[in-house]
C-alpha cells in the first residue's frame, strides 16, 4: 500500500520542489483515493474526515467525499448488537 500512495503521489505531479499547500493537497487526494482499501468499516469515517479538511479549499470535492461516506455508510451491514450502519449514517447527518 505504501508504493501505491507513492505513485499516487507521482501521478499527482509531486516534485520535491512544489509548495507545501500543493503537497498537502496531493496528499489528501492520494489518501481519498486509498481509502477504498481500508476495511468497510472504517471508510465511512475516512471519508468524512478527509471532506471535513478538504472543505476549507474544495467545497465541491468535499461534497464528493461526504456522499461517498454516506453511501460507504449505507453499504455496511446491519447487525441485531451492532448497529454500525446506523451510527454511521448517523454521524454523517449530524
Amino acid at each position: 500500500m505504501r508504493n501505491l500512495a507513492w505513485v499516487c503521489l507521482i501521478s499527482a505531479g509531486m516534485l520535491p520542489g512544489a509548495d507545501l499547500p500543493t503537497k498537502a493537497h496531493a496528499y489528501l487526494d492520494a489518501a481519498s483515493g486509498l481509502v477504498a482499501a481500508t476495511p468497510p468499516e472504517f471508510q465511512p469515517g475516512a471519508l468524512l474526515q478527509l471532506g471535513s479538511v478538504v472543505a476549507s479549499y474544495d467545497t465541491k470535492r468535499a461534497l464528493v467525499l461526504y456522499e461517498q461516506a454516506l453511501a460507504a455508510g449505507a453499504a455496511l451491514p446491519t447487525q441485531k448488537d451492532y448497529r454500525a450502519k446506523e451510527e454511521v449514517q448517523a454521524q454523517i447527518a449530524a
